[in-house]
């Protein structure tokens, strides 16, 4: 997704997160470090000098995942785009090619997400380095007018996408982002009435969910019930933190861009401690590595 369509995004995303509470957990006090994955629309691919910083800055940051915007370089470059996923692999990063749209969901406008899986199958199977690279959807279709009047209907359309994508991947793997409640939204599919959310990771490889608060327990609480759920079937669910400056148009607990890096990293490594005896635990994410750079020490 854009970054134009953030504002309306987040509000979207705030409207009604649930808080399941998490029992209190021992944590160790003494393990050191994580883990995270970054959300980047920089152009790591073609400009030299963006690539040179993303690799310093990460050096001192726990980055371990990029989630590269990856469409424009798929569609023209994708030499190129297997290259920098050669070169950042060696580096030891593992990279997810990010794109998405919310009309996607919708029916006529399906094949396009299709197509794009299909060229992520091409780009593997042509480029050796790029063997194995994952998709990673980022669709959002509570953006559309459709969702107010048929959320379900779109809904269903979002799960369609999910499984036609998933099927033209077939070993590559699909991760996909979703809102913080979707686990409060009831789909009726297939004859069952489950959350979105259970639906989602189901089909899905891995799900990211954008948990955007800025303390420990706001964003275990808030991740808890997707995690729960993603240690009965066998996936994982990885919780992604805001560090947008939001200029009073979302609240200042949605982003750790009042607190800092340093702030955010030790909340961050807390929350880790807690939730790796879940076997549904994914790890981390920032939104993104362009505001991550800019945040206060």
């Amino acid at each position: 997704m854009k970054r134009s369509l953030w504002s309306l995004s987040l509000i979207a995303l705030m409207v009604g997160c649930s808080q399941t509470p998490a029992p209190a957990p021992e944590i160790d006090q003494e393990a050191l470090s994580f883990q995270t994955a970054v959300w980047t629309y920089a152009d790591l691919v073609t400009q030299s000098k963006a690539r040179s910083a993303f690799y310093t800055f990460a050096s001192s940051h726990p980055i371990k995942t990029i989630y590269l915007e990856a469409e424009d370089h798929l569609n023209n470059r994708p030499a190129a785009l297997a290259g920098f996923v050669q070169d950042a692999r060696s580096r030891k990063f593992n990279v997810e090619l990010l794109t998405g749209h919310p009309h996607w969901a919708l029916p006529e406008f399906q094949n396009q997400g299709v197509q794009f899986a299909q060229k992520v199958v091409q780009l593997a199977n042509q480029y050796p380095q790029a063997q194995g690279i994952g998709l990673h959807l980022d669709v959002e279709p509570y953006l559309l007018p459709e969702w107010q009047n048929n959320p379900q209907q779109v809904a269903n359309g979002l799960l369609d996408l999910f499984a036609q994508v998933k099927n033209t991947l077939q070993s590559q793997p699909l991760a996909v982002d979703i809102p913080c409640w979707f686990d409060e939204i009831q789909v009726l599919r297939n004859g069952q009435t489950r959350p979105l959310s259970e639906w989602i990771i189901d089909v899905a490889d891995l799900t990211v969910l954008m948990d955007y608060r800025d303390t420990v327990q706001g964003i275990v609480n808030s991740g808890y019930s997707e995690i729960e759920y993603a240690s009965k079937v066998g996936k994982k669910v990885v919780l992604g933190v805001n560090t947008k400056n939001e200029r009073g148009l979302s609240p200042a607990s949605t982003t750790f861009y009042e607190e800092g890096w340093r702030y955010m990293e030790s909340t961050l490594n807390t929350v880790n401690q807690t939730l790796q005896p879940k076997s549904g635990y994914g790890g981390l994410a920032i939104f993104t590595y362009e505001d991550y750079k800019l945040l206060k020490k």
